[in-house]
């Protein structure tokens, strides 16, 4: 998935963590766990996302910061 919103592209290969990012299709939240009809968890890094959608189609938004860490279980 790219995050199409704030960057040329290709830097998001090179980006550790964008904060939105476009959803193309169903496949790309694979890497997902759905909580409620819109928030998910990133399986691997275990942090929230929502699910949303804008006049340019779905997309999955991070709710959290890089530096409060991962989910605690």
């Amino acid at each position: 998935m790219l995050d199409l919103d704030n960057s040329s592209g290709i830097d998001d290969f090179f980006v550790s963590q964008a904060k939105r990012t476009r959803v193309a299709s169903i496949s790309d939240l694979s890497g997902y766990m759905f909580l409620s009809a819109n928030k998910l968890v990133h399986i691997a890094q275990q942090d929230f996302w929502k699910l949303g959608h804008d006049e340019n189609g779905f997309y999955v938004e991070r709710l959290v910061e890089d530096n409060e860490g991962p989910v605690q279980e």
